[in-house]
């Protein structure tokens, strides 16, 4: 019952606010007569534009808020300065009325193409505005070919750019805004001083560049304040909107393309940075820092992640095949606090974890180091495939003359895991994992210099296997019972407790990006699956525990040729569910597809193991 209230509640939200369509096949410029059944321009009693940008221009608080866009492709070429412009602000996300949402109509999809045709030399992108926008929302939307000069041969692209917000982004497709060099910024997602900003469930393939690999070019991008000087000198005073702040980045597949997400380009300082003038160790905005978590990275041409903002958590992450796989800090930036937790690594080329301590470029001020770097509960597999001189698993990069001491003291790593790792000229028995200034560390060196220091390091066993398969999401999907070192496994080999320093917050006992026996495990299918967006894929967020949860649990104690039956029922009352058998190799055994309320059998032939049960949202 409380289920059944609550979609009541999130559809008379969409009904409540003041909405107008947007149908470019209308037969008339702008009617009043808009029939949504027929989508013709009499019998109706709907406002609904053939051009976008005349809808955008019309959506103001105490008009229209909410913009249905019917399916079919949009081109932005035909709007003021080659982009689709957003032309006012909202005021809060609490009344449907107060802020804006451009959607494709309820199942439909609507395609936002710039033809590789924007404008150059400025903030251009296939929609946004270069300038301040306040609370618009864009969902259900694909944003594509924002690029200029044929795309992947001109020198900007941007699928949305925007300043300060907030924004939210839901089940958006971001693709091919392409260009051939970097230096001009090329991004799918670009915001200026991003404040309060979300992005959830999108998926982003092939944006930035894929010729230039540079740190300029991303998936999505938000730019600090650019006011390093001025905060060290006098330290940090927050103002709202001035400051890359309070953002969330979750839930989303970042696949191919350059550099998959960076927050924040030059840097954001949230505390004070001259030691010499009193301003260092300032904790009083340590809630501020963005949220990176539970998002797939995948191909990679660069970086998957980069965070070059103080207090930014880094969480739950699955990276796969990209270059490099969280970098924090760069060359003209020190970092305070930065969390790296719980994040799954796979075959990055370079470091998987790469903190970088360089001079700063700034001649007023001699800021501080990374002080207080914590990383947790990383599980790092098949990385560093090049062998180079100053890289391994973990990886401290210092070009500093002074504080090294204190540097590399304050990059905390505990309860990492090191599996399947490389071996080369530089590191003959792949048992160095970490890599500081001029030095490869052992992990019997670190226990000899570190107190309470704590890593695993194991290479592969056929007995011992860490992924659940090879394909799909099964290789995402650990073991709980994977052995980290005599009794430890991966699911009680994390650190546990507190979160260092946020309140309310708890560092996980596990490592890894995901739980190996909590239903919460399912997001990794959701995620993955948003591949499947523009062909009528929605995660249905309000009910997650049917979607790819490891649901139950059997212990099977039959031998040979013994059958395993286990009754299934579809405990859904709003769409077919896919229950699917794997045993402990994670092997599928048997699958059932079965409507709602409907129940059936699963069999399956094993011998003695762990067997679980999946259900997926067909």
């Amino acid at each position: 019952m409380k289920k059944i209230i609550l979609i009541l509640m999130l559809a008379c939200g969409v009904i409540n606010a003041k909405t107008c369509y947007v149908d470019s096949a209308l037969d008339a410029t702008y009617t009043k007569t808009y029939d949504t059944a027929t989508q013709a321009s009499t019998g109706g009693n709907q406002i609904c534009f053939k051009a976008l940008q005349s809808a955008l221009d019309s959506m103001k608080i105490g008009w229209y808020t909410n913009a249905y866009l019917r399916k079919g492709t949009y081109y932005s070429t035909g709007a003021v300065d080659s982009m689709f412009k957003l032309k006012y602000d909202g005021t809060t996300w609490e009344d449907p009325d107060s802020f804006f949402s451009l959607q494709s109509y309820p199942g439909e999809w609507a395609i936002l193409d710039g033809e590789n045709k924007i404008k150059t030399g400025g903030l251009y992108a296939v929609i946004g505005f270069p300038t301040e926008r306040k609370f618009w929302e864009l969902k259900r939307i694909e944003i594509r070919n924002g690029g200029s000069g044929g795309g992947t041969s001109g020198t900007d692209a941007r699928g949305f750019a925007g300043n300060r917000g907030p924004f939210k982004f839901r089940y958006c497709y971001i693709h091919d805004n392409l260009c051939a060099t970097a230096a001009n910024i090329p991004v799918g997602i670009s915001i200026h001083r991003a404040t309060r900003c979300i992005v959830e469930y999108c998926y982003f393939k092939d944006n930035g560049t894929l010729i230039e690999m540079n740190n300029n070019a991303a998936s999505v991008l938000f730019f600090g304040d650019y006011k390093e000087d001025s905060i060290a000198n006098n330290g940090f005073a927050y103002a709202d909107y001035q400051h890359t702040v309070n953002n969330e980045v979750k839930y989303n597949l970042f696949e191919g393309g350059c550099v998959g997400f960076w927050t924040a380009k030059e840097n954001q300082y949230l505390c004070g940075r001259n030691f010499e003038a009193g301003h260092g160790y300032d904790d009083t905005y340590k809630d501020f820092g963005d949220k990176i978590h539970h998002n797939i990275f995948k191909n990679n041409g660069f970086k998957a992640i980069i965070i070059t903002q103080d207090f930014a958590q880094v969480y739950n992450n699955i990276i796969d095949s990209s270059v490099t796989g969280v970098e924090v800090g760069w060359i003209e930036s020190y970092n305070y606090k930065v969390c790296v937790y719980n994040n799954y690594i796979k075959k990055c080329a370079t470091s998987g974890i790469l903190l970088k301590q360089w001079e700063s470029f700034a001649a007023t001020f001699n800021p501080e180091p990374m002080y207080y770097c914590y990383i947790y509960n990383n599980i790092l597999d098949s990385c560093v495939s090049t062998q180079t001189s100053n890289n391994e698993e973990f990886s401290l990069q210092v070009d500093v003359s002074d504080f090294v001491g204190d540097l590399q003291d304050s990059a905390i790593f505990l309860n990492n895991y090191s599996y399947r790792t490389s071996k080369g000229s530089y590191d003959p028995t792949g048992d160095s994992i970490t890599y500081i200034k001029n030095t490869r560390y052992s992990i019997s060196t670190l226990n000899n210099t570190r107190p309470n220091f704590v890593h695993y390091l194991n290479q592969y066993d056929s007995e011992n296997k860490l992924m659940r398969g090879d394909v799909g999401v099964l290789r995402y999907l650990p073991y709980s019972e994977h052995l980290l070192s005599g009794t430890t496994t991966v699911l009680n080999g994390g650190k546990g407790g507190n979160h260092p320093y946020l309140s309310g917050i708890t560092i996980p006992s596990y490592c890894g990006a995901v739980n190996p026996t909590a239903t919460d495990s399912q997001w990794v299918s959701i995620v993955y699956r948003l591949t499947g967006l523009n062909s009528g894929y929605l995660p249905d967020t309000n009910n997650l525990r049917y979607q790819n949860a490891w649901c139950n649990v059997y212990t099977v104690t039959t031998y040979g040729s013994d059958s395993l039956k286990i009754p299934v029922k579809s405990t859904s009352v709003t769409h077919s569910v896919k229950y699917i058998l794997y045993n402990r190799m994670g092997v599928g055994i048997d699958s059932l597809s079965l409507p709602p309320g409907s129940s059936g059998v699963l069999t399956g032939r094993t011998s003695v193991g762990i067997v679980k049960m999946i259900t997926e949202k067909l």
